[in-house]
């Protein structure tokens, strides 16, 4: 993979961990004009920590609110009140419930990593594409948006997990499923944005687990003909672009809501369309 092969897939993918583009369909219309290989597990694992660190730097005051009411809870024995306090745990852990029953079932059953069920699951791309700009087009029609972020709590903590577990479906991806479930549940579109965003990190983690261990830390390539310098430019770009995305979520789509972003993913499911049929 060449550096502009990896810069290209690492803009695409840091967009698209937080904004649900269909990035994967397009790294595929990529393909079609300048043939690359597709990301696998380390590289994936390396964009995952891209969005990681974006993650963290774009809400560095909420993280260390809820550090500090994380401590505050467990050292000084406060009842959980606030958001902050409830964060760690009600909130982040009933949402990663899904994912963890998921990562569960994956190891008794001895089945692939998470990233070899989704390559498994590419078939349904198209389907993942329809399904979910429709599924995010009727929950922005039907929510009430009348609910803020201090009403979250068990059950729909629990349903945005499940809600980014679809997400990982080829065709869906990045953060539609809780997008979607949380308008679905009636939250106003602040309280969705930021939600979604802070409860997105338990998975992110996961992501990068999963890959981690494909990176050769101490080794003089990270990766098979892959120098440490083209590799420290990807993660720069992946986390540039998903800080970008995380203002563009937090700040443009908070104020119009999701109806470009639905007409973007049409766009996109057309094109891939007359691809699947025309090539």
């Amino acid at each position: 993979m060449t550096i502009m092969e990896s810069l290209v897939l690492a803009t695409l993918q840091g967009f698209g961990r937080i904004i649900p583009m269909s990035s994967e369909t397009q790294i595929k219309f990529f393909q079609r004009f300048y043939p690359t290989a597709l990301p696998d597990d380390a590289w994936n694992a390396t964009f995952a920590l891209g969005a990681l660190i974006a993650l963290l730097l774009y809400f560095v005051h909420d993280w260390a609110s809820i550090l500090s009411s994380l401590i505050q809870v467990t050292i000084f024995r406060k009842r959980p009140m606030t958001l902050d306090e409830r964060y760690p745990f009600f909130i982040a852990l009933c949402a990663s419930i899904p994912a963890i029953a998921l990562a569960f079932l994956i190891h008794k059953l001895e089945l692939p990593s998470l990233f070899a069920i989704q390559e498994s699951l590419a078939s349904w791309e198209i389907g993942g594409l329809v399904g979910g700009t429709a599924l995010l087009f009727f929950a922005e029609r039907w929510s009430k948006r009348n609910r803020g972020p201090f009403d979250l709590g068990v059950l729909d903590s629990i349903a945005l997990g499940v809600g980014q577990l679809i997400s990982w479906i080829p065709g869906i991806g990045g953060t539609l499923g809780m997008l979607s479930v949380s308008q679905l549940r009636n939250y106003h579109l602040e309280a969705t944005t930021k939600s979604v965003c802070l409860l997105s990190l338990p998975f992110i983690v996961v992501e990068l687990a999963q890959g981690s261990a494909q990176i050769h830390w101490s080794e003089a390539e990270p990766m098979l003909g892959i120098s440490w310098l083209q590799w420290g430019l990807s993660l720069f770009v992946c986390t540039i672009s998903a800080f970008i995305a995380l203002r563009i979520l937090n700040e443009h789509f908070r104020r119009t809501g999701f109806k470009k972003l639905i007409g973007y993913r049409a766009v996109v499911t057309a094109i891939a369309i007359g691809f699947y049929f025309f090539s």
